[in-house]
């Protein structure tokens, strides 16, 4: 039987499962998707990676002006009326300015981000080699602003500390023969 031991935030609570404490995403119902699109550029495959500051990857008491933006994936929490397959495309236009339809969406399966909440993340990629980018959108949260993307070579993105980024880049790849 699960202990809700946290829920005054819309955003996550603490649950106690049988003497196990893990995190809920409540705002998303525990559902994430992450995308790592890839192109040919001279004969090599890029992935794109989301450059923005993630707070909680630095250390307490860290200003705001004093976070340098880092490498992740392209994420999003799914909303009660979407399917994953929407909030992948909806996510990599929002958050990359690449408009694709979700049928172009390579379903790259899903995974446990953290041993340490019940959040299942679906993972996708898209080929964007002949995709011109537009302007990106962002949500408008203070978080975004700022924000970007950038193409990465697999060696490089070996070294970005997001393992949704470093899986889903190993799957395409598998799915591509390279």
């Amino acid at each position: 039987m699960d202990k809700i031991i946290f829920n005054e935030s819309p955003f996550l609570h603490i649950i106690e499962r049988e003497g196990y404490f893990f995190l809920h995403m409540a705002r998303t119902a525990g559902r994430l998707v992450a995308i790592v699109p890839y192109r040919q550029n001279a004969g090599k495959y890029e992935y794109l990676a989301r450059v923005e500051i993630c707070p909680a990857h630095f250390p307490a008491n860290t200003t705001k002006s004093e976070m340098q933006p880092r490498l992740y994936s392209i994420t999003g929490g799914v909303k009660p009326d979407e399917d994953f397959r929407s909030t992948a495309a909806r996510e990599l236009k929002e958050e990359s300015g690449y408009e694709v339809n979700a049928a172009a969406l390579i379903d790259l399966g899903q995974v446990y981000p953290s041993k340490q909440e019940d959040t299942i993340a679906q993972l996708y990629s898209v080929d964007l080699s002949s995709v011109q980018q537009q302007t990106i959108e962002g949500d408008g949260s203070v978080w975004e602003q700022g924000a970007g993307v950038q193409w990465v070579s697999f060696a490089e993105g070996l070294k970005i500390c997001d393992p949704l980024f470093v899986t889903a880049m190993v799957r395409v790849r598998e799915q591509l023969g390279v």
